[in-house]
């Protein structure tokens, strides 16, 4: 079959001429008893047939994994990285032998597979197809998205356009709308037509004011989790606030829906998140906050920044090589 997809592995691209034998050959750096490299290119290329399931590995990637085990003499093997190949090469998608290709990269070799928290469904591949031991880790910090440049103008003018009496002003302030609208294609995005907008404005309005609402509050990921490495206390904050949710703002007597319709520069000179500053930074009693509600979320909010703080990622990852 490889032979049938791939060619002659004698012919492989590649191989090279090392001391008089053609060898496979492809980057790695050795560090005393680690070896680190990536993983081979499903077929050929990087980047290439990651979910086929129908075109086998080719000779280059069951070689890597061949010298891995037999070359280099691994004890373990740690993918990192959500998510690889090895799991979705073809066979059955369950109940494998040892024949089949996911399994025939590995051999008797134990993987270990640090895997993002949120993606569970793709984690149970790695486990049941790549025969791994994952090891939960955690996502990016997050902050609410916000609004900015023609969305935050956009909803200036309709909390503008709720306050003005019916008259020609406020029709011209609907024009306006109507144009900033079109302008950011946001009807196609909506389903509205030109002419639907015109015909019920009201309707229309409603229905974009809730989709800027959700994209103000949307989780937007800053920047990479460090496997092992919490994020900044900075940064947790965010987090923290956006895993309390509505019960927390109402608590703080706050609209959600209008909390991050804002700049998103602003976000963090907003109560909310300046209330977390307070007693989780900044040594505020907790137990002095007079309002129960406001004292169970704060309670609340310490414990996940707690923990978010402590990932033992590491310590649960050498705990299996162990």
């Amino acid at each position: 079959e490889m032979r049938a997809r791939w060619g002659d592995p004698r012919r492989h691209w590649a191989l090279r001429d090392i001391d008089g034998q053609r060898r496979f050959v492809f980057p790695a750096a050795r560090l005393g008893n680690l070896l680190l490299l990536p993983q081979p290119p499903r077929a050929g290329r990087p980047g290439e047939a990651y979910h086929d399931s129908a075109v086998p590995p080719d000779h280059l990637y069951l070689a890597v994994y061949q010298f891995v085990r037999e070359g280099f003499g691994a004890d373990a093997l740690i993918h990192f990285g959500t998510h690889g190949t090895q799991e979705w090469l073809p066979g059955k998608d369950r109940g494998l032998a040892v024949g089949d290709y996911p399994l025939r990269a590995l051999g008797d070799l134990p993987v270990f597979y640090p895997y993002i928290q949120d993606n569970v469904g793709e984690a149970i591949q790695a486990r049941r197809r790549g025969r791994a031991v994952t090891v939960s880790h955690q996502t990016p910090s997050f902050a609410p998205a916000g609004l900015y440049d023609e969305l935050r103008d956009l909803h200036q003018l309709i909390h503008e356009y709720q306050q003005l009496d019916e008259g020609a002003v406020r029709e011209r302030s609907a024009e306006q709308i109507r144009a900033a609208v079109r302008a950011a294609h946001m009807n196609d995005d909506l389903g509205w037509s030109e002419a639907a907008m015109r015909e019920d404005f009201p309707a229309f309005l409603g229905v974009l004011h809730d989709h800027l609402h959700r994209l103000a509050g949307s989780a937007m990921p800053l920047g990479l989790h460090t496997f092992g490495v919490a994020a900044s206390p900075e940064l947790r904050l965010g987090t923290v606030m956006q895993q309390l949710g509505e019960p927390y703002y109402r608590a703080l007597g706050l609209d959600p829906d209008e909390l991050f319709a804002a700049d998103f520069r602003a976000l963090r000179e907003g109560r909310a998140y300046r209330t977390l500053q307070r007693y989780l930074r900044d040594g505020g009693e907790i137990a002095k906050v007079a309002d129960p509600r406001l004292r169970e979320q704060l309670l609340r909010a310490r414990e996940l920044d707690r923990q978010l703080a402590d990932t033992g990622e590491l310590e649960a990852l050498l705990a299996g090589l162990a």
